[in-house]
């Protein structure tokens, strides 16, 4: 478990960097983030501990320009990343082993802190699946949970 503080802006964009580098998914990136305590130091041994596990090429990582504008971009929407080391990063995915190690947040942050629920259907889903789906998101959201089916048209 990573422990729970708030990011310095260099930290933030070394986790992106970190997050948005091929090949490093979550169980990777909590591994590098266990072993060398910071996305930084990861992001300079990452290259050599790909190459020394037989990687083919050069590894990916995007620069500290293009995570610069990632961050950028999101703030415009006045949105922000949340590592998953933040206190603001919403419980439900912290208890993911591992968990999403950056997200991507528009909107109210408060609100990540509340009971969730996922309603996921069908890509194709019928008019009475997501008319159903649309009333039992309202229902949870009267009871106090955030919810949004994934194909109902947004509000």
């Amino acid at each position: 478990m990573t422990v729970r503080r708030a990011l310095h802006d260099s930290e933030r964009v070394a986790w992106l960097r970190l997050a948005r580098t091929e090949s490093i998914g979550p169980s990777s990136f909590a591994g590098l983030i266990a072993r060398f305590g910071d996305a930084r130091e990861a992001l300079k041994e990452a290259p050599r501990l790909a190459r020394r596990g037989g990687a083919a090429g050069e590894l990916r990582i995007p620069s500290e320009a293009d995570a610069r504008a990632e961050i950028d971009a999101l703030a415009e929407m006045d949105g922000r990343i949340i590592a998953s080391c933040e206190p603001e990063f919403p419980t439900g995915l912290a208890v993911l082993d591992p968990p999403p190690p950056v997200i991507s947040v528009v909107g109210r942050i408060d609100i990540l802190q509340r009971e969730m629920v996922a309603i996921v259907g069908a890509r194709n889903a019928s008019a009475l699946g997501i008319k159903f789906a649309s009333q039992l998101a309202c229902d949870l959201g009267e009871a106090g949970l955030v919810s949004k089916p994934q194909n109902a048209p947004a509000r």
